[in-house]
């Protein structure tokens, strides 16, 4: 007797595959096939845990790809005319051929080392040439650890300094970099070379804060005195030293103290 079976197929909405296979057709970029291959999961990326062996995995496969290099007869050793070799050759057109085993891994052992210089290319930073300046001298005011909580990282650490520069000759600057304190300097106009203002005696000497006086020696400032009143931190001082008007009376209550030239400085 002849039986007959009949095979039924399912909706596919109402198994949950419909989302699976259009996953499936849907194309892939190459960094979320590299996220796949490296299991690097969604908590784990956004608090930047493995950043750094994982970076180093990730490869550019792209780089050094050659029209009729990358299927598998052409990996074999395989020459089609018109796709990875010339048509025409001593004039005459070339037939497909296919190369010997030992020329195949010298080709395949060229394009290997190729990639691997790319990626260390790509990896070199070239650096600039050192700007100097002769005539700018550099002091560091401040050296600290400062940390910053971070949603990924949490407690992140990291290094602050606070640099001043200065040409001695009312040309000075500040920023928490020497090369950033350059591109900020602001000019201080001086009475008689030697001092900010004009009732301070001669060869009186610096007596003021100490930010105040690696400030005044960086600018040309011989001969000053000054009394902070209020907040003690050397970073308030500074903060008057941006502005030119506040800098000409050096703090606003800062207080003036005139000494005969006789009297030695201590």
């Amino acid at each position: 007797s002849l039986s007959v079976t009949i095979f039924v197929i399912p909706d596919l909405k109402a198994l949950g595959g419909a989302a699976h296979l259009s996953h499936l057709a849907r194309p892939m970029t190459a960094d979320e096939l590299w996220r796949g291959v490296l299991a690097e999961s969604g908590v784990g990326a956004r608090k930047g845990r493995g950043k750094r062996t994982k970076r180093k995995m990730n490869k550019d496969l792209n780089r050094g790809q050659n029209l009729g290099e990358a299927s598998y007869l052409c990996r074999a050793g395989y020459l089609w005319p018109g796709l990875n070799t010339p048509v025409y050759k001593d004039g005459s057109i070339q037939k497909p051929s296919q190369r010997g085993e030992t020329e195949q891994k010298e080709v395949t052992a060229a394009l290997e080392r190729q990639r691997d210089e790319w990626d260390k290319r790509r990896k070199t930073k070239i650096k600039r040439e050192r700007e100097m300046y002769e005539d700018f001298d550099s002091h560091l005011i401040e050296v600290k650890r400062a940390f910053n909580v971070t949603a990924k990282e949490s407690r992140k650490r990291s290094i602050s300094s606070l640099v001043a520069v200065g040409n001695g000759n009312g040309a000075a600057g500040k920023y928490r970099r020497k090369k950033r304190a350059m591109h900020y300097l602001y000019y201080t106009e001086r009475y008689n070379n030697h001092t900010s203002e004009s009732h301070t005696t001669l060869c009186y000497g610096l007596r003021c804060h100490w930010a105040v006086i690696t400030l005044c020696k960086l600018i040309g400032i011989e001969d000053m005195y000054a009394k902070v009143d209020g907040s003690v931190p050397f970073h308030r001082s500074l903060q008057c030293c941006g502005d030119i008007t506040v800098w000409e009376h050096l703090l606003v209550n800062a207080k003036q103290k005139p000494v005969p030239c006789e009297q030695p400085f201590i």
